[in-house]
């Protein structure tokens, strides 16, 4: 009986033993969780940071919290990271947590000292965070797309009212049309009838049709508000006023004659389709205040018959007036407006003619290798000056301090004219950025640069070149039409560097992402 209990007894033990090892078993499906990851960086064409800014990494989550993995500087000649202080780093960051519960990785442009330490700069790079098992590797890119973005400027100076004078001083980020209209100031009207072809006498017309027969209220042959309507235009320069009959905007050949109408036939059965039949028909031509200021008044009356075969030929007795148009036409392709982005655009000249040299600035060099640098932005080691920066293509940049500004064209730009605001040593006269005296030469080149809102430096550029011009500024002679000072459209395209190709030797700046999770 007691053999029996003891048996007993070692199988409820031996049981509960398999039982407790049994449950302290883990399956093979259920994995251990990631207590750390390692973040492994190679950047290809990453610039250093102007003095005064730094980079910072950052990772964010679904809802926009973020959490900083440290700031840190970076050498593009040596090809290195450093720390604040300029020590040197290793390209590894390892953290206590797995980094897949955050959805992306970015790196930020960061004051230092930064006044605003929990907060993110503007996001130069980023990319959504990926498992490696489903992803190789990531690569953080500029987050705004450019890839089929084009551009253009021109080289003209409206802002002191002229579009003859100094035309090589401004540059707009626009198409520019000058355009010559030439019409005639009426002194004299006369109204000739012939009988050699069938033509009726067909004059642009307004009726007031609330009457019966309608009032012709104006004939009107030339009308140059009509034209501002139409055509995007900043100014018409030049405007005379009408020579005898003092009429400002615009000149109305025809505005002086009024048209009666002697008899009316009316139908018998009226109806809203019926023809209302004109029997005859003056033209009464009043004409007030001739050249000379002769004082005399005149009514000539031609009696025209309805329905006649005459040819009716308007001639003038005339005085050649001029005028010239400046038209600014959008020329951007999938430019983006960069409202709330955390960036913008900024314009420079880079140009030999920009002397004494010490008196501008100095072109900070992307991190491109030197040759293609030297090839599209030379005299690289020239005077830079700004034109401006602005968040779109299609409106006015941020200032204008070295224009005129009698005329500015709602595009961004400058013209630089104004001698008082520009740098020392420049003369009177302004800057040229095509020899006049030369007028063959070509020097010099335009550049648009993408700038974080927290840089603000007009002495140099943020090293993140977004458009250079298709070559050198264009020579004086081509910018003012071969010489006859009257330059027509203006059409010079930029090249753009939107491009984050591996070991391309051009482009935009990328960084490799690796991550290791343990």
């Amino acid at each position: 009986m007691y053999g029996h209990h003891n048996r007993l007894l070692i199988i409820i033990l031996s049981a509960l033993v398999i039982a407790f090892i049994a449950g302290c078993t883990q399956p093979d499906d259920i994995l251990a969780p990631v207590a750390s990851t390692k973040i492994i960086l190679t950047p290809a064409r990453l610039p250093s940071p102007p003095p005064g800014m730094v980079y910072e990494i950052w990772l964010v989550d679904k809802d926009g919290g973020h959490k900083s993995l440290g700031k840190f500087n970076w050498d593009s000649k040596m090809y290195r990271f450093l720390d604040t202080t300029g020590n040197r780093i290793d390209s590894l960051w390892t953290v206590n947590f797995d980094v897949l519960k955050y959805r992306r990785i970015s790196l930020t442009v960061e004051q230092y000292p930064d006044p605003y330490p929990d907060s993110m700069g503007p996001i130069m790079l980023s990319d959504t965070l990926v498992a490696p098992e489903n992803k190789s590797h990531m690569k953080m890119e500029f987050p705004v797309n450019f890839w089929t973005a084009m551009a253009g400027y021109s080289i003209t100076t409206p802002t002191d009212g002229d579009s003859r004078s100094k035309p090589a001083s401004g540059i707009w980020f626009s198409l520019y049309v000058f355009d010559s209209l030439r019409y005639d100031d009426t002194v004299d009207v006369r109204l000739l009838i012939t009988s050699t072809e069938k033509r009726p006498l067909n004059i642009d017309t307004t009726f007031d049709y609330s009457k019966l027969p309608p009032d012709i209220i104006r004939i009107d042959t030339l009308n140059l508000d009509t034209l501002r309507l139409t055509t995007d235009t900043l100014a018409i320069t030049n405007e005379g006023r009408d020579t005898n009959f003092n009429y400002i905007i615009y000149l109305d050949t025809f505005t002086h004659i009024t048209c009666n109408y002697d008899f009316v036939s009316f139908p018998v059965n009226v109806t809203p389709d019926t023809q209302v039949v004109i029997d005859t028909l003056y033209l009464i031509k009043h004409l007030t205040g001739p050249p000379r200021d002769s004082a005399y008044s005149e009514i000539d009356t031609f009696k025209i018959a309805p329905f006649t075969d005459y040819i009716h030929a308007r001639r003038y007795d005339t005085i050649a007036h001029p005028d010239t148009l400046d038209r600014f036409l959008d020329n951007s392709t999938d430019l983006p407006s960069l409202d709330g982005t955390g960036w913008h655009y900024k314009g420079w000249v880079i140009s030999p003619y920009l002397t004494p040299v010490a008196s501008f600035g100095k072109l900070t060099r992307p991190s491109w290798l030197p040759g293609t640098i030297d090839y599209w932005i030379t005299p690289s080691n020239a005077g830079l000056i700004t034109t401006g920066s602005f968040k779109s293509f299609a409106a006015r940049d941020d200032r204008n301090r070295y224009s005129l500004k009698k005329r500015v064209p709602s595009f961004p730009g400058e013209d630089f004219l104004n001698a008082d605001s520009l740098p020392a040593g420049l003369g009177p006269r302004g800057i040229y950025f095509a020899d006049s005296l030369n007028r063959n030469d070509r020097a010099g080149t335009v550049i648009i640069s993408l700038e974080p809102d927290n840089y603000n430096n007009d002495s140099t550029n943020f090293p993140l070149i977004l458009m250079t011009a298709e070559g050198l500024m264009p020579s004086y002679r081509t910018i003012t039409d071969d010489g006859d000072f009257e330059p027509r459209t203006q059409d010079y395209r930029m090249m753009n560097w939107f491009r984050m190709v591996d070991n391309d030797p051009t482009g935009f700046p990328a960084i490799q992402v690796k991550i290791v999770r343990e």
